[in-house]
C-alpha cells in the first residue's frame, strides 16, 4: 500500500514490514540542484550508534544489512529498502533526510 507524507511527519509501521520508501523531487529548472538522501539508524536520545548507522551514496548499506539505498531509480529520485525485522533491537527510529549540494533551499524544487 502507497503512503505519502509531508516533510517531517511520521508513520507508524507494523514490525517484521518491509518498506521502500522512495524520495522524489522537481528541481526549478532541468539540471538544477542536485540532491543526496540519506538515512540513519537512531537509537535512544535519537543518537545513531556509529558511521555504520549512516546510510548514504558512499556507505549504501547499514552495517545490520537492514537499511540500503537505491541510488540507480533517477538523477531526482532515489530510493530506501528497509527490512525492520532485521533492524537491532535498540533501534527506536529511521531518520531519512534530503540534502542539496551547493546553494539553493528546496524552496527552489517544484515538489
Amino acid at each position: 500500500m502507497a503512503k505519502s507524507l509531508q516533510p517531517g511527519a511520521n508513520l507508524p509501521l507494523p514490525s517484521g514490514a518491509e518498506l521502500r520508501i522512495g524520495i522524489a523531487w522537481e528541481p526549478e529548472r532541468p539540471g538544477g540542484h542536485e540532491a543526496d538522501a540519506s538515512a540513519f539508524l537512531l537509537r535512544k536520545g535519537d543518537r545513531v550508534g556509529g558511521d555504520a548507522d549512516f546510510v548514504f551514496y558512499n556507505n549504501p548499506c547499514s552495517a545490520c544489512g537492514s537499511l540500503t539505498l537505491n541510488q540507480g531509480v533517477g538523477p531526482e529520485r532515489q530510493a530506501f529498502h528497509i527490512r525492520l525485522g532485521d533492524l537491532p533491537a535498540d533501534v527506536a527510529k529511521i531518520a531519512i533526510c534530503l540534502t542539496l549540494h551547493g546553494r539553493g533551499s528546496f524552496a527552489q524544487a517544484r515538489r
